[in-house]
């Protein structure tokens, strides 16, 4: 009986070191998706060269003719999955779409090694009823080459990851932040994060920070039985006037007015 996961079938899911060494042409017999974990190996497919630095993953179909040159420097940690099907093509299909080059560097290269090593585990214990599994860890696999294709892309939208800090400033609002240090990650002058900052988000990076303060303080005063004083401390605020008057700034009212405003009816 056919199932949704029939349209991928796994031939083999290997772990292996590869040791200056050398391969004839060969032909793939199915599709292929493969991981270096350590080491250098240039794969010669098609008449191109794709050179791979650890860490990177790699894919082959079927009927590819390719060569692998390894390097004398040092053995190459070597993980791959065959696998065939109507699903396994998409999957390949996809990432060329995404990776013209043929290959791409994972995000977080250690998931990318405990999935296929738990893959390899799931196969060789018992490859029928871990089907489905099977199936479903290939698909996150291919979801982390699409993560790392997406990072790529805001990385050139966004070389600043300007976005980024945005973001971790919403998500930590409480947290503290060294905004020359900030700027010097990223090879530019405090000052001109300062302007790039407010460009793309009509704030400066401390002026974002203490809106997020005060979208937070907000919430607690509406949403929370919390004294007023603990969530000044709370939002990094050392007095009451100081919380008081910036609230205020925020809003157009005190805190205890915002929350006899906002009390439940």
């Amino acid at each position: 009986m056919k199932n949704y996961f029939d349209d991928l079938i796994f031939r083999i899911v290997l772990h292996h070191w590869l040791d200056n060494w050398r391969s004839d042409e060969m032909v793939t017999e199915s599709n292929s998706f493969e991981f270096i974990r350590t080491g250098h190996l240039v794969v010669e497919r098609a008449g191109r060269k794709i050179a791979l630095e650890a860490p990177a993953c790699f894919w082959l179909k079927e009927g590819d003719h390719f060569r692998f040159l390894t390097s004398a420097n040092g053995k190459i940690e070597h993980l791959y999955v065959d696998f065939s099907g109507a699903r396994s093509c998409r999957m390949l299909d996809a990432l060329d779409a995404m990776f013209p080059a043929g290959m791409f560097r994972p995000v977080d290269p250690a998931e990318m090694a405990e999935d296929f090593l738990h893959l390899m585990r799931l196969y060789r214990s018992d490859p029928e009823v871990n089907h489905p599994d099977m199936v479903a860890l290939m698909e996150t696999m291919i979801a982390l080459g699409f993560r790392a294709g997406r990072k790529a892309e805001d990385r050139a939208a966004d070389p600043y990851e300007l976005s980024l800090l945005a973001s971790q400033l919403r998500g930590e609002p409480f947290a503290d932040y060294d905004f020359d240090e900030i700027a010097r990650e990223r090879a530019i002058t405090t000052d001109h994060l300062r302007r790039l900052f407010r460009e793309k988000f009509d704030h400066t990076p401390r002026e974002y920070l203490a809106r997020e303060r005060m979208l937070r303080a907000a919430e607690m005063l509406r949403g929370t039985a919390m004294r007023i004083k603990e969530i000044q401390y709370t939002c990094r605020f050392a007095s009451a006037i100081d919380f008081t008057r910036s609230f205020k700034k925020f809003s157009g009212v005190s805190p205890r007015a915002y929350r006899e405003e906002n009390k439940p009816r």
